[in-house]
């Protein structure tokens, strides 16, 4: 009898779960033009999640699509409702184009030793870590664009999302291949490439 309890109150605790604990995806379409030289921020309203954001449930990536000739003049950050500013790329890449280039926690690449075009999941320049550490989720997220060259290239912001998970970090070490065994160390940089 007492099993039954136990699994009755397991049973119930988790249906009450239920709304928290589905992936929830949040996408803006801005289709705006970014001349060069500029800094734009580009919002999106997030609700309805878990009002703290953690390795159970939180936030597990942001993805872009951006059309730009020249990558290496662009930097993206991503700003939390709790005031939390970390870089997704900072001008390196080279050629042209984000298509839809997600940035998670974990990925088999770093965006720091990758050449555009981008596509794909990378780890983001800064460590997103920062995202789920009990902060908020819900209210404004804010997508940082700079283009910081002055040279004639313009580029668009076709559009954005970003992604709550259930298990977002041992779901982003899933979704990561490697040929060496996956291990965490915790080092200063947040991360170590695998090159």
């Amino acid at each position: 009898m007492q099993l039954f309890r136990r699994l009755l109150l397991g049973w119930m605790l988790s249906m009450s779960m239920v709304v928290y604990c589905q992936a929830q995806v949040f996408t803006a379409s801005p289709n705006q033009l970014c001349n060069e030289g500029t800094f734009m921020g580009f919002t999106q309203a997030v609700s309805g999640l878990s009002p703290a954001s953690n390795s159970a449930f939180g936030f597990y990536e942001v993805c872009v699509t951006l059309n730009h000739p020249l990558a290496s003049d662009v930097t993206l950050a991503i700003q939390s409702p709790a005031g939390s500013y970390l870089q997704l790329v900072n001008a390196n890449g080279g050629n042209a184009n984000f298509t839809s280039a997600c940035f998670r926690l974990y990925a088999t690449h770093s965006i720091r030793y990758s050449a555009a075009p981008f596509n794909g999941a990378y780890m983001a320049y800064n460590n997103l870590r920062d995202l789920i550490n009990g902060q908020n989720p819900n209210g404004t997220w804010t997508l940082y664009y700079t283009d910081n060259v002055v040279n004639g290239i313009k580029g668009t912001l076709v559009s954005w999302s970003i992604s709550f998970q259930t298990n977002p970090e041992m779901l982003a070490l899933n979704n990561a291949s490697s040929n060496i065994p996956i291990f965490k160390i915790d080092v200063p940089s947040g991360y170590i490439p695998d090159q």
